[in-house]
C-alpha cells in the first residue's frame, strides 16, 4: 500500500516505541479510553479525497494496534513527544506492554467499535498528574511484519489485507487539555469518521481499489467524564 497521506490527512503517521513512558511515582489519576461512534462513509466521492480520486466506502474497516499513548505535547517539526507520556491501553494480546508486535493482535474494528470499546473499557491505567494534548497509537514497532489493514466495500468478495508503511497515529490536540487531576478517574473518548476519503483510488495507475491509498484518521479527543 502507498504510504502516501495526500487528501485530508491532518494527523501524522509514526511510531514512538522510543517513547519514555511515565513511571508509577508522584501522584496519579486514571484514564479510560474509548471509540466514540463515528460517521460511516455513505458517499463513493467526497471532497475529502485527492483531486481526481475516488473515495471507497468500507463496511468494514480494521487497524492492528498495539498500546497507546498520552502526550503532555508533541514537537510540530520533529513529531517527538514533549514532556511528559504516559502509557494508558495495551491490546490484550501482546505478550508484554513492551514486546509486542502487530503479528501478536487481530484487526480492530473501527466501523462497529463495540469489540475494542470492551477491551478499552476494561483498561483504567495510573496516569502522573498533568495536563495532556495528544493521544499516539502504535500500530507496529519498527514496520510492520504483515498486514496491519483490513477492509471490504459493498464490491468485494471477502475482506482485502494490506500493509501500511506507518506506524502509528497522532491525535488531533486535545481543546481543552486532557486534565488528569490526583485521585480522578477520566474517560476520554476519541471522535472519528470515514467519511473523508480515508480509502482512495484513482481509475488508474497507484491507489487502485485492490491497492488503495490510505489517508491517516483524524483522531479528535475529548473528555466525557472528568471526575
Amino acid at each position: 500500500m502507498s504510504s502516501s497521506n495526500t487528501g485530508r490527512a491532518r494527523t501524522v503517521l509514526l511510531g514512538i516505541a522510543a517513547a519514555s513512558v511515565a513511571g508509577g511515582c508522584g501522584a496519579e489519576g486514571e484514564v479510560r479510553l474509548e471509540m466514540a461512534h463515528q460517521t460511516v462513509m455513505t458517499r463513493q466521492s467526497h471532497v475529502g479525497a485527492p483531486e481526481g480520486a475516488t473515495a471507497i466506502a468500507p463496511t468494514d474497516f480494521g487497524l492492528k494496534m498495539l498500546s497507546a499513548y498520552l502526550a503532555e505535547d508533541v514537537d510540530p517539526d520533529s513529531q517527538n513527544n514533549v514532556g511528559a507520556v504516559a502509557r494508558v491501553w495495551v491490546n490484550r494480546d501482546c505478550p508484554s506492554d513492551d514486546g509486542c508486535t502487530d503479528a501478536d493482535v487481530g484487526f480492530s474494528d473501527l466501523i462497529d467499535p463495540t469489540a475494542l470499546n470492551q477491551t478499552l473499557a476494561g483498561e483504567a491505567r495510573p496516569v502522573a498528574v498533568g495536563s495532556y494534548r495528544y493521544i499516539r497509537f502504535d500500530f507496529c514497532i519498527g514496520g510492520a511484519t504483515g498486514a496491519n489493514v483490513r477492509f471490504a466495500t459493498a464490491g468485494t468478495a471477502k475482506p482485502v489485507e494490506l500493509t501500511y508503511g506507518g506506524c502509528g497515529v497522532t491525535s488531533l490536540r486535545a481543546e481543552p487539555a486532557i486534565e488528569v487531576v490526583e485521585g480522578s478517574l477520566v474517560r476520554v473518548a476519541l471522535d472519528y469518521d470515514l467519511d473523508g476519503g480515508t480509502l482512495y483510488a484513482f481509475d488508474a495507475g497507484s491507489c487502485t481499489v485492490d491497492a488503495p491509498c490510505l489517508s491517516s484518521l483524524d483522531l479528535t479527543p475529548r473528555v466525557v467524564i472528568a471526575p
